[in-house]
């Protein structure tokens, strides 16, 4: 056998034992309670949650637009949403990671589209392009939905409202603390909340 396909081979075993850890782990991990932070202070502003109003459970992510595993958890919250409607809120929060370069441009660029009510679109745009983001990919987004993009030196003062909403995400994060993305937090009406695992242990809710 080849080197190269010793490699792959290799890849693919890890991948199948990381996956089986993960399930096993999922399934057994008992539920992790925070008490560093309340439920008001994970889920921000409120303004940003998307659900149904009335739903006393928010699912809140703290992500990274250049995490392979958050652009994943993407589909895995839409498709838990979905078969859970009305009955969870949820929210992104950012948290954009010092080692991926474009990962904290994208970052305000999402939080710029929010204040225009296209948030949704270009998280999805985002995620959808993250193994390719880069310069010319975020002006692409931009443009594509109408915004204003900046990054670097060109901050003006506008750019800098975004900055800070990002900042003040990961100082969150951090207090809770968030050790790696995507990290997703239950948050209960009566002010607790919880570590996820997986989006699907919040079910666990509902019982």
């Amino acid at each position: 056998m080849k080197r190269l396909d010793r490699v792959i081979v290799t890849l693919v075993a890890v991948n199948f034992v990381w996956f089986g850890f993960r399930i096993y782990f999922v399934s057994h991990a008992p539920l992790k309670r925070i008490t560093s932070v309340s439920s008001l202070d994970v889920i921000g502003d409120v303004a940003n949650l998307s659900g149904d109003s009335k739903a006393g459970l928010v699912i809140v992510e703290f992500g990274d637009y250049q995490c392979p595993p958050c652009a994943r958890m993407v589909i895995e919250v839409e498709q838990f949403m979905r078969r859970n409607k009305g009955k969870f809120r949820f929210n992104f929060r950012q948290y954009p990671l010092p080692s991926h370069s474009y990962a904290l441009p994208a970052a305000m660029l999402a939080e710029r589209a929010r204040k225009y009510g296209k948030f949704e679109a270009v998280h999805k745009s985002l995620f959808a392009l993250q193994a390719n983001l880069n310069e010319d990919s975020l002006k692409v987004i931009a443009r594509s939905y109408g915004l204003k993009y900046s990054s670097g030196d060109n901050l003006d003062v506008d750019d800098k409202v975004y900055e800070t909403i990002v900042a003040a995400d990961k100082l969150m994060g951090n207090k809770i603390p968030v050790i790696a993305t995507p990290s997703l937090f239950l948050c209960t009406a009566d002010n607790k909340v919880f570590q996820l695992y997986d989006v699907g242990q919040a079910g666990e809710f509902l019982k």
